[in-house]
């Protein structure tokens, strides 16, 4: 074999494992992302009986090797609580209800601790 033959080789190699090393990392730290926001909207969410706090959840989707899709949501019957005490909502004698946000800066936050974590483990290789 060549010089070159082994040169490629061995970087086709090393190319493989920084992949592999940075899709772990990355996968790891969107555990590490949702479990924080989950549990950072039950810590904001409104507590009238406790029910819907409880609710607030996640799942992972789908998982390959280089991939993990993960999706914060609210159990049912309670899942369609969500955005009408985020947003507010008119009552049906008229008036409003007060927004009670916390979801969306939750969100908002861990998108933000994501993307940085994720800049991180590419420096780092993975690690």
């Amino acid at each position: 074999m060549s010089d070159f033959t082994n040169f490629t080789d061995d970087l086709l190699e090393m190319l493989e494992n920084y992949t592999g090393n940075v899709a772990d990392g990355v996968k790891k730290l969107a555990d590490k992302t949702m479990k924080e926001f989950v549990e950072a909207t039950k810590q904001d969410a409104p507590e009238l009986t406790g029910e819907y706090k409880e609710a607030i959840t996640s799942k992972t989707l789908t998982e390959t090797r280089f991939t993990k899709n993960k999706v914060w949501y609210v159990k049912p019957p309670h899942h369609s609580l969500a955005h009408l005490l985020e947003d507010g909502h008119i009552k049906q004698n008229g008036g409003r209800v007060k927004a009670k946000p916390h979801i969306r800066k939750n969100a908002e936050n861990a998108i933000k601790k994501f993307e940085e974590g994720t800049e991180e483990i590419i420096k780092n290789a993975g690690k």
